[in-house]
């Protein structure tokens, strides 16, 4: 992917100057406030094991949380998602089967049912199979969705693919997406599906800023320390500028290291708003 590769070389060469290309990308939302909306995504026992303390301390910031979670994790985890559903947390559809296990010997994680690797057909079996789970078990209508290791469909193709299906479905928006993708919340040429791209780091803005590269995978010389930072950056950039900040987050890295509940203390009513997904959409804030 040129544009990918583009700007994945513009993050490492000088990313001051990737830096200012998003900021005054980010001015034609005409944002009057910055924006902040965080999800977690809940791909493994051990994020649904933490969930609801990690839902508990954002909410206790303000914050309001969406949850991306299989249909298959949701059944194997009925009263931790029910409890949350009816504290009315918004949840987005992340297909109904499970995509990530754990190796036991080497502690790493699997992943699996990549949708790349499947037909139109299979994907939307999969999205409606995990739209009934939602809606009848949690009660909830999903307007959202988040493309299950959607960093492995980030070509036009693929994501008119995605938004086609969406699009038939009665979906509003989707959130699956990389920082390179420039354009900030869109809906595809002729399509009806916003776009809402995830959050790049400050020192990387147009790499995807997920817990799972810093606390796991230590990508980029990325560890729990140099994420804390990244994120008190972002928040610091952002009290200076509207901007929107759309950060997705793996609970189970959360209650390893409470400093990112400190950044967040930083946020204030009066430079910052914290939308709930589908609020932002459905809603005239960059409209």
């Amino acid at each position: 992917e040129p544009l990918r590769t583009t700007t994945y070389f513009m993050d490492s060469a000088v990313p001051k100057v990737s830096r200012i290309i998003m900021n005054l990308n980010m001015r034609r939302l005409k944002l009057e406030k910055s924006a902040v909306m965080i999800s977690l995504d809940c791909d493994t026992d051990k994020d649904s094991d933490a969930v609801e303390e990690v839902v508990e301390s954002l909410l206790k910031l303000e914050l309001n949380p969406a949850l991306a979670v299989p249909a298959e994790t949701i059944l194997r985890n009925k009263g931790t998602y029910k409890r949350l559903a009816e504290r009315n947390i918004e949840f987005l559809n992340h297909g109904y089967r499970m995509h990530t296990f754990q190796d036991l010997k080497s502690k790493t994680f699997i992943n699996v049912d990549i949708y790349r690797d499947l037909t139109k057909e299979e994907i939307e079996e999969d999205i409606r199979r995990a739209h009934q789970v939602i809606e009848k078990l949690l009660g909830q209508c999903a307007i959202g969705f988040r493309t299950p290791h959607f960093g492995n469909m980030q070509n036009k193709g693929d994501l008119r693919r995605i938004h086609d299906i969406l699009k038939a479905n009665n979906y509003e928006y989707s959130s699956s997406t990389g920082p390179h993708h420039l354009l900030g919340p869109r809906t595809l040429r002729g399509g009806k599906v916003t776009e809402l791209p995830v959050t790049g780091g400050y020192e990387r803005p147009f790499r995807v800023f997920d817990t799972w590269s810093y606390f796991e995978a230590n990508l980029n010389g990325g560890n729990k320390d140099n994420y804390v930072q990244n994120l008190k950056k972002l928040i610091d950039g952002a009290r200076k500028r509207p901007t929107l900040i759309n950060i997705y987050m793996d609970p189970r890295h959360l209650v390893e290291c409470k400093d990112v509940y400190t950044a967040f203390k930083n946020l204030n009513m009066e430079h910052f708003i914290f939308p709930r997904f589908s609020d932002f959409v459905r809603g005239s804030i960059w409209k």
